[in-house]
């Protein structure tokens, strides 16, 4: 095979660049026995549990349940802006160890971009049991969009 008549791949911008990852996973483990004054989440209470960097882009949360609460107890996993957007009402009582089914009507669907650092909060939805007893372990996967405006 003949060499290329020019070598321009130093020329070419971003085409020679190494691959880096851009993927974050934040993982988060939420004990309700401990969490906030120590009495758990009452009904309609929240509490930020951490940041969603800025450029961050959502591709899924999987909620694990590690210890159930013990009765009927639901659980929502949003923002500010909207507090069930990755987990709109959980079942907090299902098998330990597994994974919390997603409702189907969450906002934040896979693509959601964050352009700015966005607390990541877990609420108990109004009229709910009072979370005291659970644990379950919160890992949001996505990836971090670079600006190409800069």
């Amino acid at each position: 095979m003949a060499a290329a008549t020019f070598n321009a791949i130093s020329q070419v911008k971003g085409l020679s660049q190494p691959q880096q990852t851009r993927r974050r996973e934040l993982v988060y483990l939420v004990d309700f026995n401990t969490l906030g004054d120590g009495t758990g989440l009452a009904a309609g209470e929240d509490a930020a549990i951490g940041i969603l960097p800025g450029g961050y882009v959502h591709e899924r949360c999987d909620p694990i349940l590690r210890t159930p609460e013990g009765t009927t107890a639901t659980l929502d996993i949003g923002t500010e802006a909207n507090d069930d957007g990755f987990l709109d009402g959980g079942n907090m009582n299902g098998s330990a160890n597994a994974r919390v089914a997603l409702a189907g009507t969450e906002a934040y669907v896979a693509g959601t971009y964050f352009p700015t650092d966005t607390e990541l909060r877990v609420k108990t939805p109004s009229g709910a049991a009072t979370l005291d007893d659970a644990v379950i372990e919160v890992r949001m996967v996505g990836y971090m969009a670079e600006d190409l405006t800069a």
